[in-house]
């Protein structure tokens, strides 16, 4: 099986959760890419891609039971986010933070 790449196999969890933080980062396909192989020499990098954008797509498909407690996720976070920049006296990030919490209000609407 000399010459036949590693990642032909099914790509690791290690493999995944790397890429996936790093495409959270706002990496291009160009800077993934090169960071798989430099990270896994061997590794095919289209299906460790592919099971990353499979986990986008499972993470953006939730019922309504889940949307709402997302979007309570979203909305206490931006809450803390909201304290934590009034008490750095950042008042453009805070009002930021209210239009966020005002437009997750409007999704219950």
């Amino acid at each position: 099986m000399a010459g036949h790449k590693i990642a032909k196999l099914k790509p690791t969890a290690e493999q995944i959760g790397a890429v996936f933080r790093l495409a959270l980062t706002g990496a291009s396909e160009g800077a993934i890419n090169a960071a798989i192989a430099k990270q896994w020499p061997e590794a095919d990098a289209r299906p460790i891609i592919v099971a990353v954008v499979q986990e986008f797509q499972r993470a953006g498909n939730f019922d309504g039971d889940a949307a709402t407690a997302m979007l309570g996720f979203c909305y206490e976070a931006t809450r803390e986010l909201y304290r934590k920049l009034l008490a750095e006296e950042n008042y453009l990030g805070a009002l930021k933070a209210i239009k966020q919490m005002s437009d997750i209000a409007e999704k219950r609407l």
